[in-house]
């Protein structure tokens, strides 16, 4: 794409825009308004309209030329249309469109243009994790001050508000106090920029503005042009005026650009002009396409003058169409149609025409042809391009028309199949733009398809490349690993069957996408795939691991590698929002589905991004908020202390607050318990246990409306459980505690209605039901409400307000309805009771459709009843007050899927497209769910890990509950089993169960707390050297792990005691057992006490060979290799050659004894420091010891393999591999993996000692190998 060139120094005008105004003439009247506005307007933003082609484009580059001083105007000053920042909007150019890239334009603009602006931005940088690049102007005399020209801002994946806030808002609130004058941008065709982000899901440049308009920015101006009807609803206040509806009656634009340029060249030029002018409502592309003609001799001037001309601007595309079949039948059908048909799916900036050559397989002299005759509608530089329609209007009318079918399905699949397919295997090489695009082609492709057998080859070839490692890679390093999961979303929405297949790689990133987001791809490529390869191996998807490997087959790299991996997380599982500090209340969707607002007893709400998991904003309150609804821009929260809180998303600004004017009869303040957002209507409705519903004004923050129904039987007050507001027809239904439901017209004070319900022939309490309400909703016609009640009867009601009782009661044999929704647009009820049991009603027949109870949900079931429940569009999700959830197709009456969350789950929210569910629970996370029931149940059945309580054997007088397992150990063939407990060491018989005999059996009575509660270590790792098992001992737990499978119970062990182990003669006593391990030779076992005695054993005897020397008391961390024993404590480490017991080394100073680590046949060893330091040393030359900083943080596991060349380090979950052979002196970092939690233990492989086991505790375990070039 050409350079932009500047015009003057107030901004950019693109090449195609200049182009356009070489003979542009006309909108002087525009131009004075705009200086006029300028002048005396105090309005913050100017909006300017016109229909497609009505000059919008070229008054803005008019408006930059007379800015510059280049065109000059009667009556208008360059000072008054003084520009210092503009944007041309193209939805085919990602960076004019998308609010961030357009962001990043301006402020580099700015920065050249207005003084000051520059030195406050980068006075802000030290708060931005955005790239900002001075551009410094270096004077001509010595001694002379380095001034700012200019910055290039690269904000990376920020968001838009907080953009906004960085480039624009603060750097000029602070010029204003510094006593700045006035800065005024320019932004055309926001239209353009709707058009290419709305469907996307994405916040669109005009709603950012629209957002931003609401609080000003003193001393900022923004001209604004847009498409009629586009963007008016985003923007607030504004002056306005449109091109054509408001243009002077003494004044004639498009009469004035015709004649300029007919004049002279074509007889009867006036004539002309005014026929032109007339047609179309006075449309300048209108008038260019047949001012054209007639200058080229398409349309002479005596016909133009004597025929009716086209009536519109799309006759006229009609009229170039039917002349080019007419020309050339053959030639349409051949060259044209097919040409213009690959035009209509270029995106960006288009196709080239090598590009439309292979898309069309003509030869490149007949697209060259073929592109000069369409000229005119096209934009692009011959004789390359890239080319594209030159107005939306054009590719509108091509896909549209009915008589010139240009079949856009077949350009489609023929765009993927020679554009794209031969890049399969090689997307390193691809063509930049060819490779952006390339989901977003496939997709439409598919969808464009009746064919299918090609509609299932080309879902066969997008499943292929979104799991093609070198797809990923390439699409990541060149355009963003946001931009890359952001296309596999799309993918999977696409249709059913992607969104099974595809479902495995949209898991795999979105697990990883913290990790990922902080890379540079194009340095880091092998950490890249060693993470997605890391994920997939969690979740059990050997197909990507296995593609990872063929990948890297033949490619020289260094680095560590996922062989196996088991994860206790659910396939369900998309990410954990970690960052509260307390317990969950509640959490509500944003109406985008991309982000939601949890809220927590540390007093906050914090706003995430449900696709990568980061945190955006945290929303300090005055007590615990209890209660939120999140809109579309706004989240509102109502708290303990009685305050309603409306909140920006995006920015985290408070911005109302919203309080009732009286106590409640209590005396204590009123507080919230319903909430309901009506952002479109600028609506809050608010419900509260004062039993009234008020209304407020979200951008005034004005009470509108106070409601509450009149004294019930009641003394008390009757809280407000439910609302529903049918804003288009002005109405408002509240259910409350007690069972009353009311209606009510807005505006009125008194109810419409209070429905009763008939018990034994007579209406009941003035209520609706018995018990509380906890649903009421309007149905679809406008006329009738649905409510539900909490009581015993579980009963559904439906009313109409013009009758006092009920007109249908839907009675079925649930109890304690807790939800109630309307699916199937309105015409299906359907109910969830507390208990888990699910009903739907037909609406118009009032007939029971389904009834449900999942297995062992029945009332009265040892389970305890649902804690929350919530509903999806086909799916229903109850949680048991124990911490489970259960996934239920209602439409099939099945169960999908049993999900598990970290405490009880205290509430549940579903997106709007019913794709994803984010839990809140009593832990301090919320976690997102994907609810693709089909793709995650197949997955469940790989789910790789059970947890179960194992009665590990101690001795007969003790139970579990008093004598905990602090350490296990197997021998390699397995056939023995030494524990360690409070009591004893005991050697166990695997075969039969049997003890074989104790050591340093001891009374527990006479010893304080458990050993184990004394410990740092949650969990130790051994390993079945036969099976190539690891099993996991924790106090009162026991969880095993099989690669490739696993064994789900090894049941209790008996307690039979068979010999006591003695030393001379007499049962050996002593201080508590705290440590066991069998050393190498597998024939001797270790056993440490709490009081320093270390003691060496034979494992199959019993008899005691050895006590070293030098033990310390407490508890320590041991390692055996070689000959060579390690032991561990926070202030000391001892070794020892444990076959002679003759210390080798003895150092005192502060450690991490768990970090302790020996090569496979102990010739090194090392240890962290708690600053992050790693000491290393041969095991026989302790003198030589070699110290080096690893990590910023504490070290929490580190291992040694290839006979100590290299070296594997963790602190919190990353883990790097260091070379240490290279320079001993100084190691170097190889590469790096972040785990998917806290690394535990890394345990290296005795059989291999370039492969370790990774434990990252709940997270799962990982065999990882490190490879070298």
């Amino acid at each position: 794409m050409p350079t932009p060139e500047p015009a003057g120094s107030h901004g950019v005008l693109p090449p195609d825009v200049a182009g356009r105004l070489a003979d542009f003439t006309g909108r002087r009247w525009a131009l004075r308004r705009i200086a006029a506005w300028r002048r005396a307007s105090t309005s913050p933003s100017l909006l300017i309209t016109a229909g497609p082609g009505g000059g919008k484009t070229a008054l803005a580059g008019r408006l930059l030329q007379v800015s510059a001083g280049t065109v000059r105007i009667p009556g208008v000053s360059a000072g008054d249309c003084r520009i210092d920042a503009a944007n041309f909007c193209d939805q085919r150019t990602f960076a004019s469109v998308d609010p961030v890239r357009v962001l990043e334009r301006l402020g580099d603009q700015l920065a050249e243009t207005v003084p000051g602006y520059g030195a406050q931005l980068l006075s802000a940088a030290g708060r931005s994790t955005g790239n900002i690049t001075v551009r410094q102007r270096v004077p001509a005399m010595p001694g002379a001050v380095v001034s700012v020209q200019g910055v290039v801002i690269n904000l990376g994946d920020r968001n838009p508000r907080r953009a906004y806030d960085e480039i624009i808002r603060r750097p000029l609130q602070r010029l204003r106090q510094g006593g700045g004058g006035d800065v005024v941008i320019l932004i055309d065709a926001l239209n353009e920029a709707e058009a290419a982000t709305g469907s996307t899901g994405t916040m669109s440049l005009g709603r950012l503005l629209g957002m931003e308009s609401e609080d000003p920015v003193p001393g900022l101006r923004m001209i604004l042009t847009s498409s009629r009807g586009t963007v008016e609803h985003e923007l607030g206040g504004h002056d306005h005026f449109d091109l054509v509806a408001d243009e002077p009656q003494d004044s004639s634009d498009v009469y004035d650009y015709a004649l300029a340029r007919l004049a002279g060249r074509v007889a009867r030029a006036e004539q002309l002009a005014q026929r032109i002018a007339l047609v179309d409502g006075g449309n300048f592309l209108y008038a260019r396409y047949v001012v054209d003609d007639l200058l080229t001799g398409r349309l002479s001037a005596d016909q133009a003058a004597r025929e009716p001309l086209p009536e519109n601007l799309a006759n006229v595309y009609a009229t170039f169409l039917w002349r080019e079949r007419n020309r050339d039948p053959a030639g349409w059908s051949q060259r044209m149609r097919p040409l213009l048909a690959a035009l209509t799916q270029g995106r960006g900036e288009g196709l080239t025409r090598d590009q439309l050559a292979r898309v069309t397989e003509l030869r490149v002299s007949v697209v060259d042809d073929t592109l000069r005759a369409c000229a005119r509608y096209l934009q692009g530089t011959f004789p390359q391009g890239p080319f594209r329609p030159f107005h939306a209007s054009f590719t509108t009318f091509l896909l549209t028309n009915g008589e010139h079918v240009v079949y856009p399905a077949e350009a489609a699949g023929d765009l993927v199949d020679r554009l794209i397919r031969p890049w399969v295997g090689r997307w390193e090489a691809c063509e930049p733009s060819t490779l952006r695009y390339a989901v977003e082609h496939m997709v439409e492709a598919i969808t464009q398809q009746s064919d299918g057998s090609t509609r299932d080859d080309l879902t066969r070839l997008l499943i292929q490349t979104l799991r093609d490692p070198g797809y990923l890679l390439a699409m990541a390093a060149r355009h963003g690993v946001e931009s890359l999961l952001v296309a596999v979303d799309q993918a999977t929405r696409a249709t059913p069957e992607l969104a099974r297949s595809l479902d495995p790689v949209h898991s795999v990133l979105s697990r990883q996408i913290g990790a990922l987001l902080d890379l540079d791809v194009t340095e880091d490529a092998e950490v890249f795939l060693s993470q997605i390869q890391l994920e997939a191996a969690a979740q059990g998807e050997t197909t990507i691991v296995a593609a990872v490997d063929t990948f890297r087959a033949g490619r020289a790299w260094q680095g560590l590698r996922v062989l196996h991996g088991k994860t206790w997380e659910s396939p369900w599982l998309r990410v954990s929002l970690v960052g509260h500090t307390r317990g969950l209340t509640n959490v509500a969707v944003a109406d985008d589905s991309r982000h939601a607002v949890t809220t927590s007893y540390d007093s906050t709400a914090r706003v995430w991004d449900l696709l990568t998991g980061r945190q955006l904003q945290v929303l300090e309150h005055g007590g615990v908020p209890f209660h939120v609804e999140a809109g579309d821009r706004f989240a509102v929260t109502g708290a303990e202390d009685g305050v309603v809180r409306l909140w920006d998303m995006a920015t985290g600004r408070l911005r109302h607050e919203f309080t009732p004017d009286g106590p409640a009869s209590s005396g204590d303040p009123p507080l919230p318990w319903v909430l309901r957002l009506g952002e479109a209507h600028s609506r809050l409705v608010t419900g509260w246990n004062d039993g009234h519903v008020r209304i407020w004004d979200v951008h005034t923050g004005d009470a509108l409306h106070d409601f509450a129904p009149p004294p019930g039987g009641r003394d008390l007050p009757e809280p407000v459980t439910a609302i529903d507001v049918d804003w288009d027809r002005g109405r408002l239904v509240s259910g409350h505690m007690g069972g009353r439901v009311a209606v009510w017209e807005l505006g009125r004070p008194k109810p419409r209605r209070m429905f009763q319900f008939r018990a034994n022939g007579r209406f009941w309490m003035d209520a609706a039901h018995h018990g509380d309400v906890v649903a009421c909703l309007f149905l679809p016609d406008g006329r009738r409400v649905i409510t539900a009640g909490n009581s015993w009867e579980g009963t559904v009601r439906v009313w109409d307000p013009a009758r006092k009782g009920p007109l249908a009661e839907l009675r079925g044999t649930m109890r304690d309805v807790s939800q109630l929704q309307l699916i199937d647009d309105g015409r299906t009820a359907v109910a969830l009771s507390a208990w888990g049991t699910i009903e739907t009603w037909n609406l118009d027949t009032f007939e029971r459709s389904v009834t449900f109870t999942p297995p062992g949900q029945t009332e009265g079931r040892e389970f305890g009843e649902a804690a929350v429940c919530a509903l999806a569009p086909d799916h229903a999700i109850v949680s048991l007050d124990t911490g489970s959830m259960t996934v239920i197709d209602f439409r099939r009456a099945t169960v999908l899927g049993e999900l598990t969350t970290p405490g009880v789950v205290r509430a549940v929210a579903v997106t709007r497209d019913g794709l994803r569910m984010v839990t809140a629970s009593t832990a301090p996370e919320a976690r997102v769910w994907r609810l693709d029931p089909e793709g995650a149940a197949q997955r469940q059945g790989r789910t790789t890990a059970v947890y179960g309580t194992a009665t590990w054997p101690t001795s007969e007088a003790f139970d579990l509950d008093e004598s905990y397992s602090s350490d296990l150990e197997f021998t390699p063939d397995e056939d023995i089993r030494v524990t360690a407990a409070e009591d004893a060491v005991r050697v166990w018989d695997t075969d039969t169960g049997q003890q074989r005999f104790a050591l340093f059996e001891m009374d527990l009575e006479h010893h304080g707390q458990s050993c184990w509660r004394e410990e740092t270590h949650e969990r130790v790792l051994v390993r079945d050297h036969m099976e190539g098992d690891w099993y996991s001992a924790c106090p009162d737990q026991f969880a095993a792990f099989t690669v490739g499978d696993f064994r789900r119970d090894f049941g209790s062990y008996c307690r039979h005691q068979v010999h006591t182990c003695e030393e001379d003669g007499r049962p050996l006593r002593t201080d508590r057992p705290v440590r066991v391990a069998v050393l190498p030779d597998a024939r001797t076992a270790v056993a440490v006490q709490a009081d320093g005695a270390i003691t060496t054993f034979g494992v199959y005897t019993g008899t005691v060979r050895r006590r070293l020397p030098g033990g310390l008391a407490g508890t320590p961390a041991l390692q055996t290799g070689g000959r060579t024993l390690l032991a561990a404590w926070p202030e000391s480490l001892r070794s020892w050659d444990w076959r002679s017991g003759r210390p080798l080394l003895s150092l005192d100073e502060p450690l991490c004894p768990w970090t302790i680590a020996l090569s496979a046949g102990g010739t090194h060893a090392m240890v962290a420091t708690p600053d992050g330091s790693v000491l290393m040393w041969p095991t026989r030359e302790p003198r030589a010891m070699l110290r080096w900083q690893t990590h910023r943080g504490k070290l929490t596991a580190c291992a040694l393999g290839d006979g100590g060349s290299f070296a594997l380090t963790a602190a919190a979950g990353t883990l790097t591999l260091w070379d240490v052979s290279a320079r001993p002196d100084q190691p170097r970092a190889i590469s790096a993996l972040l785990m998917p939690g806290p690394v535990r233990r890394i345990s290296p492989d005795p059989d291999d000692d370039l492969t370790f086991t990774v434990d990252t505790g709940s997270s799962g375990i990982f065999t990882i190998r490190t490879v070298a070039r």
